[in-house]
């Protein structure tokens, strides 16, 4: 794995350099015939850099000129209706919508759609019926305080360890409890996954991260590295560690 720590004190400066580079990506690749695959996080640095992605990507295509679709996925997503506020997706699709019937977002079922194993089982199913072998083209994930990915906290062996392509949580550390999230393994099948570790309360577990007599459940960005030796990974901070 070629991982490597970007690291810039302005946030944002590093945070618009993948904009632009993202966008134009993208935006060349819808309009030259070819769908392409982004899976986004929420919080609020992976919240606003959808939406801004979003407006990006509009800014560079031509109205009309796009042929293929763009397929939206995320990390993770709280067990909660569609309409909640703590749904991560909501905000994003509509930065996006404009692409009309060229967006195609891969959601999970809310619980009013089905339980939350059925809400799993459902995304698992979307990503093999659309993806199969191929890989995602580019991920953007959060990091925690604690160092958790999507919904794949430290020391929750099973689940850092899962070869499934997505899981059912009810014990998140972090409330909603109730959550379902892409495995270690699926989030390793990318092109290149970005990270986002910004704030002093991410030090600690970066230092962790570097540090390898730290063990691995400590560290699950290490399983991604694990299941794609290969992976292109960066993480992205303003903490000089």
């Amino acid at each position: 794995m070629s991982l490597r720590f970007e690291f810039n004190q302005h946030k944002n400066q590093v945070i618009n350099n993948y904009l632009d580079s993202t966008a134009t990506t993208i935006a060349n690749q819808l309009t030259s015939g070819g769908d392409f695959h982004l899976l986004l996080t929420g919080g609020q640095t992976g919240t606003d850099f959808s939406i801004a992605l979003g407006n990006q990507i509009k800014s560079r295509i031509v109205s009309g000129n796009n042929k293929s679709n763009l397929h939206l996925w995320w990390s993770d997503e709280r067990f909660v209706e569609v309409d909640d506020t703590d749904r991560n997706d909501t905000v994003a699709i509509k930065a996006f919508d404009w692409l009309g019937k060229n967006l195609i977002a891969h959601r999970t079922l809310p619980p009013s759609k089905g339980n939350i194993n059925e809400s799993a089982n459902d995304l698992s199913e979307q990503y093999q019926k659309v993806l199969g072998e191929q890989y995602f083209d580019m991920c953007f994930l959060g990091f925690g305080n604690d160092g958790h990915l999507a919904s794949c906290f430290p020391d929750q062996v099973m689940v850092l360890n899962s070869t499934l392509i997505a899981l059912p949580i009810t014990n998140s550390p972090k409330p909603p409890p109730n959550r379902v999230t892409f495995t270690l393994t699926t989030l390793s099948r990318s092109k290149q996954v970005v990270i986002f570790a910004f704030g002093t309360e991410k030090a600690g577990s970066l230092i962790a991260l570097k540090d390898s007599k730290i063990r691995d459940e400590k560290c699950p960005v290490r399983y991604l590295e694990k299941f794609n030796p290969e992976l292109d990974l960066v993480v992205l901070s303003d903490q000089d560690i």
